[in-house]
């Protein structure tokens, strides 16, 4: 037995068994290649998810453009001769509309200015209809005073759209303005 093993130990101490072993040889490069495509196999998917992501955001935003060029031609066309009645229940679609359609852009830092802008001229909207609302069995007001009473808010609504929609333009079609050369 001890001479057995005196005869393994000599062996594997002159001679490695991966010396001679042509097949260790095969199987480590085999790993070695497998882990190496493994390891780009998970940055391409990386790199495919953020593509995804950056793909659908752009989707969305396209789908909300749309909308939101439709509601900016509904604002700018607003009937002078409208009526309380009529105005609120404008006001109301276009404030549920607005609001529905700006809240997932509400915390992207190049857009929340412009949501928050829209979002102060609703409200701003809504108080100076407040302020025409006629009085329980009082007369009808002048035509064009509840119109008046409007108009310059919904004017910043509308600009403020046109520049939600610019914005959201420039960012789906990666137009990037040039970085400030600081160093």
């Amino acid at each position: 037995m001890r001479l057995i093993l005196s005869q393994i130990q000599q062996t594997y101490t002159v001679h490695p068994f991966w010396s001679y072993h042509w097949d260790f040889w095969v199987g480590a490069a085999i790993g070695i290649i497998g882990l190496a495509l493994t390891i780009w196999a998970v940055f391409a998917a990386t790199g495919a998810k953020e593509a995804a992501i950056k793909a659908g955001r752009t989707v969305k935003m396209q789908t909300v453009a749309l909308e939101l060029m439709g509601l900016a031609h509904e604002l700018d066309t607003l009937d002078p001769e409208i009526l309380f009645p009529s105005a609120r229940d404008f006001l109301n679609r276009v404030n549920f509309k607005l609001r529905r359609l700006i809240a997932p852009f509400q915390d992207e830092p190049e857009l929340a200015p412009s949501v928050t802008s829209i979002r102060d001229s609703l409200t701003a909207a809504k108080t100076a209809l407040s302020g025409v609302r006629p009085a329980a069995g009082a007369a009808a007001a002048p035509v064009g005073t509840v119109y008046n009473a409007i108009e310059a808010d919904l004017a910043t609504i509308s600009g403020s759209v046109a520049d939600l929609l610019g914005l959201m333009q420039t960012i789906s079609m990666n137009i990037i303005p040039p970085e400030d050369d600081t160093q």
